[in-house]
């Protein structure tokens, strides 16, 4: 969106790719998820583990790296509580800075505005938009999927 907003106004080349290289980089991508079924069906994680994650009701809590790689920042055993750890995650990296976070879900609206709500009490959010996900992302993790896209305001101020 980024590339977008600055090409409508004008900017060179150049100007753009330096711009997504900072935002890249100050990017949080993050997210848990109701139930690993999805990831074990798509092979992205064994069936032992998926079956000992649904047995112990283990909620894990993935961000993507600037690479693109994924890890594990944390496992909670219910998916309120790792929505609560979501948002101090966040909080943590971001502190007061403004921010325009983007609230990602599955079909999991009601848990989207359970993390709409923490952010709203944690975070300096300059703008806020609720999004569903791409159904490319969703046939990996399934519907209930819930998340959030951060970037410092600072970054995109002079763009929207």
């Amino acid at each position: 969106m980024a590339a977008a907003l600055a090409s409508r106004a004008g900017w060179a080349m150049q100007a753009i790719q330096e711009r997504l290289t900072h935002i890249r980089e100050k990017t949080e991508v993050i997210y848990t998820l109701d139930t690993l079924e999805y990831l074990a069906r798509g092979g992205r994680i064994g069936r032992v583990k998926a079956l000992a994650g649904a047995l112990l009701n283990l909620k894990p809590i993935i961000r993507v790296d600037t690479d693109g790689k994924y890890s594990t920042v944390k496992t909670e055993r219910t998916i309120n509580k790792s929505i609560a750890s979501i948002a101090e995650h966040i909080r943590e990296k971001y502190g007061d800075t403004p921010l325009w976070v983007t609230v990602l879900h599955g079909r999991f609206a009601e848990k989207a505005d359970m993390l709409t709500k923490e952010f709203q009490e944690r975070l300096n959010i300059a703008k806020l938009e609720v999004m569903r996900i791409s159904p490319v992302l969703g046939v990996h993790t399934g519907p209930g999927i819930v998340g959030a896209a951060v970037v410092p305001m600072e970054l995109m101020g002079d763009l929207v």
